[in-house]
């Protein structure tokens, strides 16, 4: 399988299939050879500047996982490498481009990727504000509910004096 893939990826058209799968493979490690992450980043990179949306959903899960893409591949997908401190622009970015790609197939694993990266967005840089709210809605939401509870225990207790 290696031999076949490599073989496809040496083409002057290297098919975008092969390119991922040579990523894949240059990804994970194996017996015979170490983890190459930086093969896998050129196989995705080739393949997403090829058009493939599985080389940008690649990429955005190569990044999510700590890889920092250099600033050549950066610039190569057009990319804003300016950004410091944080991936989930870039992230954010090539999610979005997966997504929006015309391939149908792509448009739903991309969305959720995408939702994801948002949410750790959210959790990350607005986790206590998110925290601190929910516990004041949780308050208001039992005391609400705790005033609804004595309220019609008192017009049971009410009724219940009058019938007797």
């Amino acid at each position: 399988m290696w031999k076949y893939y490599n073989l496809s990826t040496h083409s002057n058209r290297p098919p975008t299939y092969a390119q991922i799968k040579m990523g894949d493979l240059f990804y994970t490690s194996h017996v015979r050879r170490k983890r190459n992450v930086q093969a896998a980043v050129e196989m995705y990179t080739a393949a997403a500047l090829q058009h493939d949306p599985q080389g940008l959903y690649n990429l955005g899960v190569l990044v999510e996982e700590g890889v920092a893409l250099p600033p050549s591949t950066l610039r190569l997908l057009g990319l804003n490498s300016s950004v410091s401190g944080s991936n989930f622009p870039i992230i954010m970015d090539l999610y979005r481009r997966c997504r929006d790609h015309e391939e149908e197939d792509s448009y739903v694993p991309c969305s959720l990727a995408l939702l994801n990266a948002h949410l750790q967005y959210i959790w990350t840089f607005h986790g206590s504000i998110l925290k601190c709210s929910s516990a004041a809605a949780i308050a208001i939401v039992t005391a609400l509910s705790l005033m609804t509870i004595f309220g019609r225990l008192q017009n049971v207790a009410q009724n219940f004096h009058l019938s007797v």
